[in-house]
Formats: C-alpha cells, structure tokens, sequence
C-alpha cells in the first residue's frame, strides 16, 4: 500500500525557529559628563562643607573663650608713678628706683579674681632696666584696687643704642618708660562659673616721667596711663 502524504493532514515538516537574537550595543559614555565628574563633584562639595563646618568650630570655640573671659580694657591702668636715686654713669650703668602704683579693676560686684605670681619689669627702648617679682593677690571685695609694684636697677647694663637717648630725656628733664606685667594666671569667679587659669599680659606702653631738677625724684607727669591688656 503506498503512503499518501496527502491522506494524513495532521502530519507535516517540522519548522525552523524564526526567532531573532538582538545584540544590544553597550551604553555610550556622554564625553561631556563622564561619572568620574559626578564622583570629583561630591568630593569638591564634601570638602566645602568640611571647610563651613571647620569654621563654625573654630567660631563657637572663640565665642566661648571670649565670653568666658572678662574684658579688663582700658581699666587696668598706672595711677601713679615715681622714679629715685636716678643716675647713669658714663659706662652706661644705671641706678635708680621705680614705685609705680597699677588700679586694677574688676568687671562685677559678685567677682573675685585670683592673681597667681607676676613679673613686673621697667624698660627703656629694648633695654631691660629692673625686674621684681610679685606674690599672688586676690580681689573680691574692691571693685578697683590699687597695687604698688617697687622695682630697682643697681648697676644695670644700659644698651649702647639706648644710653645717649636715656641720657639726653634726662637731661631735658622727661623720660618715657614701658613697663609690663607678666600674670603666670588668673581666675575669675562669678557665681559658680570659674574661669581656667589663664596668662595675662598688660603692657603700659608710654609712662612719662618728669624730673623738675637733676637731683629731684621724677614723677608721673600725665593723668593715669590706660595699659593694654592681653
């Protein structure tokens, strides 16, 4: 019996797959914006804004320290002061006694202030001329205290540069001083607040003294000086 392929309709040739494969070609870099720009642009912003913060540390920190501290300004300053026994030699050594008088004021009627050790000193141009060392002292009570501060030069090397002008104000009868005040540390109390210990330095720039005759003591010849204090 021959096989009618027409006879089975059911049957037929099996077919090929049609299906197309699509190859997707990889994304393309924009050169304009490459994600490295992306990557250099939040650590640009990172570093920006470390910077702000940095800043606003430092800010608060000096915020704090100064209201911590009270402003002495233009309070602290030299009421009197008397210069003795003055005389240089032709070898430019120096005698001579300073008492000089320092207000010293307070910023509340609750305050105390606890002065530790200071040096005080006397110059003339850069040459140091007598240095003393005072004990330490407190102020509560008084809202403004005087403080007497003697200090001498026996013998004291004046400086080459600075003896012909030394020698030439006294002879003219005036002499400007500078004189300092070197705190080791103070503290001030208020209340319960406590201030840390801190250094404190008062320079009294231009202290005129005026001596009427050679052989007379000179005295502060102008109201009291305000110091500088820091």
């Amino acid at each position: 019996m021959a096989y009618n392929q027409k006879s089975n309709p059911t049957w037929s040739y099996p077919h090929r797959s049609t299906a197309t494969v699509y190859n997707h070609p990889a994304p393309q870099t924009d050169p304009l914006d490459p994600p490295r720009a992306f990557s250099l642009k939040r650590a640009v912003l990172a570093a920006i804004v470390s910077v702000i913060f940095i800043g606003l540390v430092i800010g608060l920190i000096y915020v704090i320290f100064t209201l911590s501290r009270p402003d002495l300004g233009p309070g602290f300053s030299v009421s009197s002061a008397s210069v003795s026994r003055f005389n240089l030699s032709s070898t430019h050594q120096l005698t001579a006694d300073w008492d000089i008088v320092f207000s010293i004021p307070k910023s509340g009627d609750d305050q105390c202030v606890y002065y530790d050790t200071c040096d005080a000193t006397v110059y003339y141009g850069s040459t140091l001329l007598a240095k003393t060392t005072l004990s330490p002292f407190s102020q509560c009570d008084e809202n403004e205290m005087q403080v007497t501060v003697h200090l001498a030069a026996l013998s004291s090397d004046v400086k080459d540069k600075d003896a012909p002008g030394l020698a030439a104000n006294r002879a003219l009868g005036s002499i400007e001083f500078r004189v300092r005040l070197l705190f080791s540390s103070v503290i001030w109390i208020d209340g319960w607040s406590r201030t840390r210990p801190q250094r404190l330095k008062v320079w009294c720039r231009h202290v005129p003294v005026e001596f009427s005759s050679p052989n007379t003591t000179g005295s502060l010849s102008a109201a009291p000086k305000e110091c500088n204090v820091s």
